[in-house]
């Protein structure tokens, strides 16, 4: 027997955000003029093992990887036409990336802050200022409404939440850090530790004698991430109001987390994901391009192909075990997934927490 409930249908949405997110990736980078970068980054993305591991799960983080580069592909658009269509299309997606996942409100603060001084100081910015300006702001206002109304019910839930967090007093620091770090660039925590029955989906475990590779991987991918920053500062205020809302929010969250004490884990900040990615593989284009379009085809495959092969491990091991027995903890205590089953109501389950 199983529970009443077919799963597909529930994942599917998923799903098809997730896919839709590898493409509004590389069409987020073509809006900023790196086309070819978005080619690549499209592909690193398609790889990640942490896009691939809630890609299939009705959870909001799929949402985030789809409507996070889709937001400042139409900020870019919307700041150097002015067309109004395109504001609109701003708002929607703010509207429907708060609602997907509320976490990822800091990315619309930082992205409207600096708005202004962006609309003002960019010489690639639509003209005249005044339109553009009611634009923005009407744009904002909507999307306000619009949020406030499908999410004012669960302020009176969220206080309290916070508060019964904060009381854990859990104190995020160096190891959640570097956990993170690891995160996204393959998209799995460095060590697990040797408890019996622990899933070993860990990078120490399941990479093994790759490791020196993926230190190596490691410092490219922190250069390119570098470069990136600096190619993305340099195309004026309108991008590097872009670079912000992708720097800044992961590490507000991760001061909200520390100042309150509140739990946090490692997909709390996944929405940064397809910005860390972008930045990385503009970064990492950069110098090729230069040299030519035989030297930037050949690096970038060779890109995708030894990351294909770093976290293929990851990869596998992700497809075929699950990382929440959540199924198999029924199964073995009460050996059935049908609560309407007359065996079930014979049982007596207790748990606890370590």
């Amino acid at each position: 027997g199983g529970l009443p409930v077919t799963e597909w249908p529930l994942r599917i949405p998923a799903f098809l955000a997730a896919v839709g997110g590898v493409v509004a990736l590389g069409w987020m980078l073509r809006t900023y003029g790196m086309a070819r970068a978005g080619v690549l980054a499209a592909w690193l993305m398609a790889l990640h093992p942490w896009h691939l591991r809630y890609a299939a799960e009705c959870r909001g983080y799929a949402f985030a990887l789809l409507l996070v580069p889709m937001l400042l592909g139409c900020w870019r658009r919307a700041a150097q036409t002015g067309i109004g269509g395109w504001w609109a299309a701003v708002a929607l997606v703010q509207v429907l990336l708060v609602w997907a996942y509320p976490g990822t409100l800091f990315i619309l603060v930082i992205l409207n802050a600096l708005a202004p001084l962006a609309l003002l100081a960019d010489a690639e910015a639509a003209r005249p200022r005044a339109v553009v300006f009611g634009r923005w702001f009407a744009a904002n206002c909507l999307a306000a409404c619009a949020a406030a109304f499908l999410l004012l019910p669960l302020i009176a839930q969220v206080g309290p939440w916070v508060r019964e967090q904060s009381a854990q007093g859990f104190a995020p620091g160096g190891a959640w850090l570097w956990s993170t770090f690891n995160h996204f660039l393959a998209g799995a925590g460095w060590w697990k530790g040797s408890a019996p029955g622990m899933p070993r989906s860990d990078i120490v475990w399941r990479m093994g004698d790759a490791l020196p590779l993926y230190g190596v991987f490691a410092v490219i991918v922190v250069a390119a991430l570098g470069m990136g920053i600096v190619r993305w500062w340099k195309q004026g205020w309108i991008t590097r109001a872009a670079l912000a809302a992708v720097l800044v929010p992961p590490w507000m969250t991760f001061g909200f987390a520390v100042w309150k004490t509140h739990i946090i884990y490692e997909p709390y900040v996944m929405f940064a994901l397809p910005g860390a990615v972008a930045l990385a593989a503009s970064g990492f284009v950069w110098p090729f391009e230069r040299l030519g379009r035989l030297w930037l085809t050949g690096a970038a495959a060779m890109a995708i192909a030894f990351y294909a092969a770093l976290v293929w491990p990851l990869r596998s091991w992700m497809i075929s075990n699950p990382l929440q027995q959540v199924r198999e903890a029924v199964l073995a205590s009460r050996g059935t997934l049908d609560p309407w089953d007359e065996a079930s109501g014979r049982l007596l389950t207790g748990s606890f927490s370590i």
